[in-house]
């Protein structure tokens, strides 16, 4: 038994796509691979870039989207980040409480988190003057002086201190995340839009922000709560160095269309910026993006590599092209049909079967 590939095959039980198999289990990704690899290009050079809607219902695949995106990212240097939005600790409206998430998921070369990133990064002299440039620049923004500090205490000898540092806090946002007012939002705002523009300044060609669960925005208070969160949304979407992909439902079209109707763009909420979203929103300026639709030949070959997976997680089972070819049929006759269930479907189906092998 290997344990990636029975690592793999554990997540698929519950319909999950795991990262280190994202490539070999996305059928029908050729439209997406091309508009990732623009888009990618594209956060080298100076200016906004468009963020990318992807919508869909329950396991049409939106999650896997996101990763398939991550992993383009890792592939090509680009440093990324996740979010898994909800309404309670991890609020649009209130991005002081999810730049931690930010921080602790960054990947880049090879690492995950800031402090491993960085760390990794001061390694190399060049990066580290790099960095230390950035630190004294009007970009660095208000976490400059604890960019400037670690740069110090590591080129002092002492960086086997360096993981205890106080000023991780700040980078981490601990400093914020204990306030709801809005000079705190615009602080957190402004430090994911500086790490973005620290990850160009050191190759990486900026920063990657998948946002998962983007119609949580519905289970927000009120529409002041709604507004404060379309406010973030424009805000990082003006962040140069930073491409944002968020993931969502129908709920997020349709809490974004029940406050149009009831005519907030006539409010006066003091923020232009929400306002900006709104109408952007309502002439169709953003990208919107749906999850390929799987038909019966890309079931065929998502079937064929998950029993190879599974193979080569248990061992050999025989011939199971009878086991695929029903699990494809049964799926197909479901209205649904989505990616989802017809993964669950295909393990389940092996795992009884190698369950009978046993037992004879």
């Amino acid at each position: 038994m290997t344990d990636p590939s029975a690592a793999t095959i554990r997540r698929l039980r519950n319909g999950v796509v795991p990262s280190w198999d994202i490539d070999r289990l996305s059928v029908g990704y050729d439209e997406t691979k091309r508009l990732t690899e623009l888009s990618l290009k594209a956060l080298d050079l100076p200016g906004q870039l468009t963020p990318l809607f992807v919508r869909g219902e329950w396991g049409t695949g939106k999650t896997h989207l996101l990763s398939f995106v991550q992993a383009a990212a890792s592939r090509a240097s680009v440093a990324n980040a996740r979010i898994d939005l909800n309404a309670r600790n991890a609020a649009l409206n209130y991005p002081q409480r999810f730049l931690r998430c930010v921080s602790e998921s960054i990947q880049a070369n090879g690492s995950t988190g800031i402090k491993s990133f960085l760390v990794g990064a001061l390694e190399e002299k060049a990066t580290r003057s790099i960095i230390k440039r950035f630190s004294r620049s009007t970009l660095a923004g208000d976490f400059g002086a604890a960019l400037e500090s670690i740069c110090t205490q590591f080129e002092s000898g002492t960086a086997f201190e360096l993981g205890d540092h106080a000023v991780w806090s700040m980078l981490y946002g601990v400093d914020l995340s204990w306030s709801d007012d809005q000079m705190k939002r615009e602080r957190a705002i402004s430090r994911i839009g500086a790490l973005a523009q620290l990850c160009r300044a050191i190759g990486l060609k900026g920063l990657v922000l998948v946002m998962d669960e983007a119609e949580t925005i519905d289970q927000l208070w009120n529409v002041r709560s709604r507004v404060s969160g379309y406010y973030v949304l424009e805000r990082m979407f003006q962040s140069d160095a930073l491409w944002c992909v968020l993931a969502t439902t129908m709920r997020f079209d349709r809490t974004i269309e029940r406050d149009l109707e009831s005519g907030i763009l006539s409010l006066e909420l003091g923020h232009t910026e929400a306002l900006d979203f709104l109408r952007r929103w309502r002439n169709n300026r953003y990208q919107r993006f749906e999850p390929p639709v799987i038909d019966g030949r890309g079931a065929k070959k998502l079937a064929g590599s998950i029993a190879q997976i599974y193979e080569l997680a248990y061992g050999r089972m025989g011939n199971v092209d009878d086991i695929l070819t029903k699990c494809v049929l049964d799926w197909s006759k479901n209205p649904s049909r989505n990616p989802r269930r017809l993964i669950r479907l295909i393990v389940h189906a092996l795992d009884v079967s190698r369950k009978l092998a046993t037992n004879r």
